[in-house]
């Protein structure tokens, strides 16, 4: 309960809300950052440039001014009611200076963005003769007018004058002024608050409206509120002491406004340290806050006498296991408060008996608090293994001791719940837990599956014979036959198969016994394939091996060329030989060349002697060879069993070349051996001929054989005498190209 409470006078302004800072603080062209009016003149040598550090704080689309460009904000709130007006001069007359009045009593800076409804006057007019002085003075009866000047009535979008009508403002309501100047010259103005009979300006000391002291619960902060803002740089000024009934507690003042950047505030934050949590006598004082226009809040002092009451707290501790039969309480008393446990009951403790998950919740006027504990009601180990367990190997036995909250030691020294038994031997566990404690043990035996082999495949000789063995420990034989002992003699060929049984199951086994004799077979007669072919050769035997000629181990084996092959067929009951002898046919081939000319007897015959093969000559002779005596067409067929061959060659008579020389000669004209002439019938392929005088020099020459020489040499007569000559010539005869020299001598006779 309070006891007294001393406030002295003080004066209010208003209270501008944060919306977001983003980092930045606001300035004088900032709503945030607001001019407070404490008086009538202001006057701006120069106007600030761009926009602050919160641009487009206005809404174009029902404003008048398209932004707030190169503008300074004002605020202030009204102590009286009545019509409000403001003259703004500039510097320079010729500036164009625009401004919005915005009323945010129960509104923030961040609305005027939003809310059309705040907007009270708005005035953007300008060109002339609109430049200049502008204001709200009573000049026009309009309160918005857009940009332009001379449109009667204005509009948003156009204006009429730079004057507005007064404005009809309320007491105690809050206002923010926006004034730009379009010119950008920033040249400044001044402007004049005092122009209607409204009062703006404080001069009143702040007072304080509430405080909220913890009266009723612990805690460590003092809410307190005014009834205007209250400069955050006085805080620090502010001497706030608080006395409690055995300590004096620090105070630290703080508020979301100041903390984020804003100038001021009308609600604190006091927080104590200790914090408050004490029932008894408290006094509170503090001074020397003042408002945005310097006004000092007088000293204050505030007595409080509380009852505290401590916020819930509950704590069941660990979680708890307990033997079946026995019992706990849960204990969630505290100070004046209700109880709401998982249960159904609302009492603050509870008898616990069964297991269970049990929470409580526990409030009253300070708080809530709850808690959550399990409960688990266990008995004494229990378990029963059987005295013997007959397992076969392979298998695994599980022993499961498993108890509640158990803790185990087994004969092997484990000490899990459980173990897995894999061999011979007796088990036993000591499970114990709080309730308790339980001993078990069992034996436990391991019989082998049954295993039969009864070996390979056997091939044996004839008289031989053998036993097969399926002996077992323990187990039950029984054979293919139906006899049951332990082995069985074999003298027979045939499948011999035994099934070995016991109770963890059986075993089968079976072998393939088979009598064979001493290999025989037979390679066959001598074989004559063709060049190409591939023969085959087979041995055979029962179980044996082969050793052929050729060192291949095979049965069979393919054969390409000629010779004798041999293999040895060997197995256990003896081994056998057999030879055989391949003979493979060459290819026949006939090639007589080309055409021949018969200049002597000739033979023909094919490129080899083929004993083998049938000759067949064109006059239907038989022999290897034929002699050509006469020309013809001849020809030979060659035939085998893998081949036949065939060739025709043309043979001509034998061609002669016979080539005329003269010895003398006379060129007097009389149409007797005039010229020398070479006389032939031959076809020379070249020819050359040169002749000298006695002295090496040379007089003619001649590659055309038709060509002769008169005795001159270059037109003029060569004296008469011997002349040596040359001549090289090349022919074909009998199709072979022959080169041939001539020399000898010319006698020229006179003319």
């Amino acid at each position: 309960m309070r006891l007294t409470k001393l406030i002295f006078s003080c004066v209010s302004i208003f209270l501008i809300t944060v919306f977001s800072l983003q980092g930045q603080l606001p300035t004088i062209q900032d709503c945030l950052g607001a001019i407070p009016v404490c008086q009538e003149i202001y006057v701006e040598t120069t106007a600030p440039s761009g926009s602050g550090n919160y641009p487009n704080e206005l809404n174009p689309g029902f404003t008048c001014i398209a932004n707030e460009q190169n503008a300074i904000w004002y605020t202030f709130t009204t102590n009286s009611s009545g019509n409000f007006g403001f003259v703004v001069t500039p510097n320079n007359l010729n500036d164009d200076y625009d401004w919005a009045l915005y009323n945010i009593t129960n509104a923030t800076c961040e609305d005027i963005k939003s809310d059309a409804s705040l907007l009270i006057s708005c005035n953007a007019a300008g060109g002339n003769p609109c430049h200049g002085q502008t204001g709200a003075t009573g000049g026009t009866i309009y309160n918005i007018q857009g940009g332009g000047c001379g449109t009667d009535p204005p509009s948003e979008n156009s204006g009429f004058r730079p004057e507005n009508d007064l404005v009809s403002v309320q007491a105690n309501n809050t206002y923010v002024l926006m004034v730009a100047n379009w010119s950008s010259t920033l040249d400044g103005y001044t402007i004049d608050f005092g122009i209607s009979d409204v009062d703006i300006f404080d001069f009143r000391k702040p007072e304080l409206l509430n405080d909220d002291f913890p009266e009723t619960c612990t805690g460590d902060q003092i809410i307190l509120s005014f009834d205007e803002n209250i400069l955050c740089s006085s805080l620090a000024l502010g001497n706030f002491m608080l006395i409690g009934p055995t300590v004096t507690h620090n105070l630290t003042a703080s508020s979301p406004l100041c903390s984020s950047g804003s100038l001021y505030d009308k609600e604190f934050i006091l927080t104590a340290d200790p914090p408050i949590t004490e029932s008894g006598f408290y006094t509170l004082s503090f001074c020397c806050l003042s408002d945005a226009c310097g006004n000092e809040l007088d000293p204050v002092v505030l007595n409080y006498n509380v009852t505290l009451l401590t916020e819930p707290t509950v704590d069941f501790g660990p979680d708890q296991i307990l033997c079946d039969g026995e019992s706990i309480i849960l204990d969630a008393t505290n100070e004046a408060a209700q109880y709401d446990w998982n249960s159904g009951q609302i009492t603050p403790t509870i008898q616990v008996t069964q297991s269970g998950t049990y929470l409580v919740n526990v409030s009253n006027a300070c708080g809530t608090a709850n808690d959550v504990v399990l409960i688990e009601f266990i008995s004494e180990p229990s378990f029963d293994f059987a005295p013997i367990e007959e397992l076969c190997t392979g298998e695994t036995l599980l022993l499961d001791a498993t108890s509640d909250n158990a803790t185990y030691i087994w004969s092997t020294n484990e000490t899990s719940s459980s173990i897995n038994v894999t061999s011979n031997g007796q088990y036993s566990v000591t499970a114990t837990n709080q309730c308790g404690e339980l001993i078990d043990q069992t034996d436990v035996n391991y019989t082998d599956l049954p295993q039969v082999d009864l070996g390979p495949d056997q091939f044996l000789c004839q008289g031989e014979s053998i036993q097969l063995v399926a002996d077992f420990p323990g187990a039950t034989v029984t054979w293919q036959d139906g006899s049951n002992d332990p082995t069985l003699q074999v003298s027979a060929t045939g499948v011999y198969s035994v099934v070995v049984s016991n109770s963890c199951g059986q075993a089968i086994d079976d072998i393939n016994v088979t009598y064979i004799d001493t290999p025989n077979f037979e390679l066959g007669p001598e074989q004559f394939p063709c060049d190409g072919e591939v023969i085959t050769l087979t041995a055979s035997g029962d179980n044996a091996t082969f050793n052929w000629s050729n060192g291949q181990s095979t049965p069979s084996i393919n054969v390409t060329s000629t010779g004798l092959y041999t293999v040895t067929a060997e197995n256990q009951c003896g081994n056998f030989t057999d030879e055989v002898q391949v003979n493979f046919s060459a290819d026949v081939n006939v090639d007589f060349g080309p055409s021949k000319y018969l200049c002597d007897p000739i033979i023909l015959r094919a490129a080899d002697n083929y004993d083998f093969a049938d000759y067949t000559w064109q006059d239907g002779s038989k022999g290897q060879e034929f002699v050509v005596t006469q020309a013809g067409t001849y020809w030979l067929e060659l035939s085998s069993d893998c081949k036949m061959a065939r060739d025709t060659v043309d043979v001509f008579d034998c061609e002669e070349c016979n080539v005329y020389f003269p010895n003398i000669f006379s060129p007097n004209s009389d149409g007797m051996n005039d010229e020398f002439i070479i006389s032939t019938p031959c076809i020379f392929d070249k020819y050359d001929l040169v002749i000298y005088d006695r002295w090496g020099n040379l007089v003619f020459q001649s590659d055309d054989v038709n060509s002769s020489w008169n005795g001159k040499m270059k037109d003029s007569y060569l004296t008469p005498g011997v002349y040596p000559y040359f001549l090289d010539y090349e022919l074909t005869l009998n199709g072979i190209r022959e080169e041939r020299k001539k020399t000898g001598t010319i006698t020229l006779l006179s003319y």
